[in-house]
């Protein structure tokens, strides 16, 4: 949002949709997550 303007550098941004945008995405895709982690230093 800072960088297209649309809030300045002293606007506060919620926290909450972000953390929940967060926990459905771990909710669904963890395990793949942490599969593919893994498999980058196996």
């Amino acid at each position: 949002l800072v960088l297209t303007r649309i809030k300045g550098l002293k606007s506060y941004i919620p926290y909450g949709p972000f953390l929940a945008v967060g926990g459905v995405v771990a909710l669904i895709y963890g395990p793949q997550i942490v599969a593919w982690y893994l498999r980058l230093y196996h």
